[in-house]
Order: structure tokens, then C-alpha cells, then sequence
């Protein structure tokens, strides 16, 4: 539900397709990653995957990987290329997605209201189960590193991580 409120900003009538291209490529290879080599993709996942020099990055290359990225990536790929999106004026646009916010909006409250407790606690006691159950994380993780390496270069201050402080 929260990624229908990600999606819905995103969706506009050119970014809709290469968007979802980018993340089935890049879902398929996080997929990869996690099924064959147990990683699970948070910050310093990202950050270590982010500074691997080229002929590291290179013995990860196999056919398996390349068959997994083909069928898993490029052939849902394909099958979205082949769907045609029709967009509505801009005005219904805005409208219809104001209505599936406010439609996930009441889901969600729902199902906070009637099962709080059970998530709480499934939560709370299996904390690697949120980073291992979706790999929309991963691009949360990639898209926030972004984001401090971009304030940390205008501002000129130095990152501590805090593993090594």
C-alpha cells in the first residue's frame, strides 16, 4: 500500500514505463542476490555493493545471473512493453489518484485498526523479516544514500558511519 503512494507520484505518462523497466531489471537482480548468496539489502549492503571496484563486480557475472535477469527482468519487461497505457486529461489524472491515495489511505488505517497488534509484535520480534520481505527497501536504502552524499557534497562534511566511530 505504501508503494501505491510512491508509485502514484511517479506515474506520469513519460516516466511511467522506464520507471518500472529500471525497477523490474533492478528487482530481478536484488531477487538474484538475495535467493543465491542469502544478502539481505540494507544500508550497508548498498553502501558496500556501491564501492566495489569493477573486477569484484565482475566476478559476480555468470550465466546463471544473465539467465535470471532475462527471465525475470527483461521478459516482464517485455510483456510492459507491450501494454498500452492510456492517460487520462490531466485533471482526472490528479483526481483518480487523490481517490487511490485516499483508497489506500483507508486500507491501510484499516488494517492498522483491526490488526495492530499481530503486526506489532511480528514486527518487533523479527526485525530482519522487514528487510528481507520486499526488495522495495533496497531502492529506499540507494535513493536515501543518494540523497546524503548530495548534502554531504554541498555542505562539505564528512560522512561517519557508525560502525567506525
Amino acid at each position: 500500500m505504501f508503494i501505491s503512494y510512491i508509485f502514484s507520484l511517479v506515474s506520469v505518462r513519460g516516466l511511467l514505463k522506464p520507471i518500472n523497466y529500471l525497477l523490474l531489471v533492478l528487482s530481478s537482480a536484488a531477487l538474484y542476490g538475495s535467493l543465491n548468496y542469502g544478502v539481505v539489502f540494507d544500508y550497508s549492503m548498498i553502501q558496500n555493493a556501491a564501492e566495489t571496484d569493477s573486477s569484484e563486480a565482475l566476478s559476480y557475472l555468470n550465466l546463471q545471473l544473465v539467465g535470471f535477469l532475462l527471465l525475470f527482468g527483461a521478459l516482464p519487461a517485455f510483456v510492459l512493453s507491450r501494454i498500452n497505457v492510456n492517460c487520462a486529461r490531466p485533471h482526472k489524472e490528479i483526481l483518480s489518484r487523490i481517490k487511490l491515495l485516499l483508497a489506500c489511505g483507508a486500507l491501510i488505517a484499516l488494517v492498522v485498526v483491526n490488526f495492530y497488534a499481530d503486526y506489532a509484535a511480528t514486527g518487533r520480534n523479527n526485525r530482519i523479516l522487514k528487510k528481507k520481505s520486499f526488495h522495495f527497501n533496497t531502492f529506499l536504502v540507494a535513493i536515501s544514500m543518494h540523497v546524503i552524499s548530495c548534502f554531504t557534497a554541498i555542505l562539505n562534511l564528512k560522512i561517519l558511519i557508525p560502525n567506525q566511530l
